[in-house]
């Protein structure tokens, strides 16, 4: 385990599952060292700087945030994560983050983040090139659904807002056990 993060579930549907991450929720997280592949962690920490709106739909091998100011207070930009598909586990969600990410802008301008990344972890083994190159398609679909404004790229997410009398997020005890 070398990421959890504690969300509020906001809606849960067939075709998607969105969750919330305010700013000030629990979260482990472990630091990666790109020149060896090494990973130290994971250790405690709270969700800083931006409040995430994340949108996972059932096998997609992506998962899209949308990041906003703390509070709510301004629209930042949508971020994908290429990963693979999420999967339910006991009370949680698991998935594995490919490294390769999208930001996209308010105004739908699109660029790659962490290429390098994604490089190493093929370096590392961690990845074959054949799996590369369908995470690398799969980006790449989701450029056009960028390109054409498609959801959730539509602006449809952009006014939603939490209920104020939520509770910040907390990781169970048992945070690291995935049945």
């Amino acid at each position: 385990m070398w990421f959890a993060e504690a969300v509020i579930v906001v809606e849960d549907c067939a075709d998607r599952l969105v969750v919330f991450a305010p700013v000030g929720g629990a979260m482990q997280w472990s630091e990666i060292d790109w020149a060896t592949g090494a990973i130290e962690g994971p250790r405690p920490q709270r969700r800083h700087t931006t409040d995430a709106l994340k949108i996972i739909e059932p096998g997609a091998q992506h998962t899209t945030s949308l990041f906003f100011s703390e509070g709510m207070t301004g629209f930042i930009c949508w971020y994908v994560d290429i990963e693979e598909p999420t999967q339910r586990a006991g009370g949680g969600l698991v998935t594995f983050d490919r490294s390769l990410d999208l930001v996209v802008g308010p105004d739908r301008q699109w660029r790659w983040k962490d290429e390098d990344h994604f490089a190493h972890i093929q370096r590392f083994g961690w990845i074959t090139s054949d799996r590369a190159a369908e995470l690398r398609e799969e980006a790449h679909r989701v450029v056009a659904r960028i390109e054409k404004g498609e959801a959730p790229f539509d602006g449809t997410w952009l006014n939603w807002r939490p209920d104020p009398a939520w509770a910040r997020p907390e990781l169970p005890a048992d945070w690291s056990t995935v049945p």
